[in-house]
């Protein structure tokens, strides 16, 4: 408890800082986005999170430098969801924002849990700075009730080309491993746009640390809206 009330505090340390040099910014407006996808299988982090394809989306409000929502996916294959006995990973996230010039850091955290063990979750703590197209993001997560202390380091980069949008990540931590040992991979994106809300988009994920981990594939389509 008292780690997860440090976390507390910085994010209140790091919303006054944030008010103090964000004072000139008079206009703010409330915004609402989200997205709904369909994909080939769960991989979060490198890891197969289980057999078949996954609904997947979020919902996201976003107010000056506060932005918070649900990140959701089924959690078993597609036959299953009509099923009794089926239940959703449904992540809330809260994160706060600062501009600095044509960089930006954010703070926040996640509750990672399941609807059918809500309470029993796991809060994860993240530091992220960004600058033009590169991107790099720690988090950690406090030893609590249902997780040991445990760690996930994120450099990420993304570019346009012509009509494609190609990003990556060569990520390094112990927090997706299933034994919790240290794990790293690289993972490649590829997305097209087929309308101004529909897009397509190609992933491969592999393993450089850790060997014994699986290459894995998959694809998806989103509406985003």
């Amino acid at each position: 408890m008292n780690k997860l009330k440090s976390i507390a505090l910085a994010l209140s340390l790091f919303l006054s800082i944030h008010s103090a040099t964000a004072s000139d910014k008079t206009e703010a407006s409330l915004s609402f986005s989200g997205d709904v996808s369909l994909v080939s299988t769960y991989i979060w982090r490198g890891m197969k999170q289980f057999n078949g394809a996954a609904i997947q989306g979020s919902a996201n409000l976003e107010y000056k430098f506060i932005s918070g929502g649900i990140w959701y996916s089924s959690f078993s294959d597609i036959p299953t969801l009509i099923s009794a006995n089926q239940y959703w990973e449904v992540d809330p996230y809260l994160t706060f924002s600062i501009p600095m010039g044509e960089a930006s850091a954010s703070i926040g955290a996640n509750y990672y849990a399941y609807t059918n063990s809500f309470g029993d979750g796991v809060v994860e703590a993240l530091l992220g700075l960004e600058y033009k197209f590169l991107g790099i993001t720690g988090f950690i997560t406090p030893k609590q009730k249902n997780s040991d202390f445990l760690y996930w380091i994120s450099l990420s980069a993304a570019h346009e080309f012509k009509a494609l949008e190609v990003s990556g990540s060569i990520d390094v931590g112990d927090y997706s491993s299933p034994d919790s040992d240290v794990v790293g991979f690289i993972t490649l994106s590829i997305s097209k746009s087929i309308t101004d809300a529909l897009s397509i988009n190609w992933n491969g994920s592999f393993p450089y640390i850790n060997f014994d981990q699986d290459v894995s594939y998959w694809m998806g389509i989103s509406y985003g809206f």
